[in-house]
């Protein structure tokens, strides 16, 4: 007949196993998931596609884009934050003012469709939007043209 006292230190010892293990996979996450923050923060910088989303802008618009800093963000969510937006109507429109800006937009993402690969905006704050409207009477500046026009 088994001794009791071994049956329970046997119990006890495979409780202890298993909780190491699990610990030691918890570690190796957490390791994981701070290792991809570093390499997105360090090795992609978002400032580098201003120039690109600016000439997209003109491209399909005609209009004017000027962005400050993009920086990332990850607390409390996964984000970004842009700096200083200006959006102005294009050049042969009679209405130079800008149209918009923006002191500080922040844009989260919600993280479950994200491990799938699925982007679905969390969030949008907008700090500081001030949207003009100028008129003459006839037309305002809110009667944008596309190239197409």
């Amino acid at each position: 007949m088994p001794n009791l006292y071994t049956h329970r230190q046997s119990t006890v010892r495979n409780r202890l196993n298993w909780l190491k293990i699990s610990l030691i996979g918890l570690f190796g996450l957490i390791i994981v998931l701070g290792g991809a923050m570093f390499s997105l923060i360090y090795f992609v910088n978002p400032n580098q596609y201003r120039p690109l989303i600016s000439h997209l802008i003109k491209q399909q618009t005609g209009d004017k884009l000027k962005m400050g800093n993009l920086t990332w963000s990850f607390y409390p969510s996964i984000g970004l934050t842009i700096h200083n937006v200006e959006y102005t109507p294009d050049s042969s429109n009679k209405f130079k003012n800008s149209l918009i800006t923006l002191e500080k937009g922040e844009f989260t993402l919600q993280i479950r469709p994200l491990l799938h690969g699925v982007f679905k905006v969390d969030k949008i704050i907008l700090n500081g939007l001030h949207i003009k409207l100028v008129s003459d009477g006839v037309e305002n500046n809110w009667q944008l043209k596309t190239p197409n026009n």
